[in-house]
């Protein structure tokens, strides 16, 4: 494999992280929304708050996830920036962005999770 097939499995990696961070975010913080909003509307239902541990452990996995992939992304950005400046290119695919969104998306669902306990904790206080 030459070095530019091999930046350009790189650019098509880049892309394909971007669409998969996007839908984690959107199912994540969706599904965990959507629970949290069914328990605080059915509160008088017994041991309702229960249904909030499924997307607390979704949004910490999520959350473990995203921190766990930024090493390998930093690994991507530097072999771009080696394989650019091998092919001579002036200017080259800067993955600061899509690092920065892994953080992002990482302390999102962190704070999802962590709201999401303190409810837990408020429908177990009034059960």
């Amino acid at each position: 494999m030459n070095t530019r097939d091999h930046l350009s499995d790189f650019l098509n990696l880049y892309k394909f992280y971007w669409e998969v961070a996007i839908k984690l975010c959107i199912f994540f913080v969706g599904s965990a929304g959507a629970v949290s909003a069914y328990v605080i509307k059915n509160q008088n239902v017994a041991y309702m708050g229960l249904a909030l541990v499924i997307p607390i452990v979704m949004c910490i996995f999520g959350s473990w996830l995203a921190y766990t992939r930024i090493p390998g992304l930093k690994f991507m950005r530097d072999e771009v920036e080696r394989l650019s400046k091998e092919l001579g290119q002036e200017s080259y695919l800067e993955l600061g962005s899509l690092v920065i969104f892994t953080k992002a998306l990482g302390a999102l669902l962190l704070l999802c999770a962590l709201g999401m306990i303190i409810l837990l904790g408020y429908f177990q206080c009034n059960s």
